[in-house]
């Protein structure tokens, strides 16, 4: 199977993130600007669960996917939870 950054961010706006970590091997490593690294879906469930609190929709512009490797840029339009705009 292909990894579709696309359907990743999907699953984040809609906020299933039993979905979010099952595209990712027991071990993964996910890794986004400002927050520490997480490896393994547990650590990817908790930040998607219990760190991350903005609520929104992400818009993938670009893309790398190279064997078990990607990587995606794009936007995200949406709000923090004290309903704070953010992009």
């Amino acid at each position: 199977m292909t990894f579709s950054p696309e359907a990743l961010y999907a699953h984040v706006d809609e906020c299933n993130w039993v979905a979010v970590c099952a595209m990712f091997t027991p071990d993964g490593v996910y890794e986004r600007p400002g927050y520490p690294e997480c490896v393994g879906q547990d650590a990817i469930f908790v930040f998607y669960a219990e760190t991350r609190t903005l609520r929104g929709r992400h818009y993938v512009e670009g893309k790398a996917v190279v064997d078990d490797a990607a990587c995606a840029w794009g936007r995200f339009i949406g709000s923090a939870e004290d309903g704070t705009a953010v992009t």
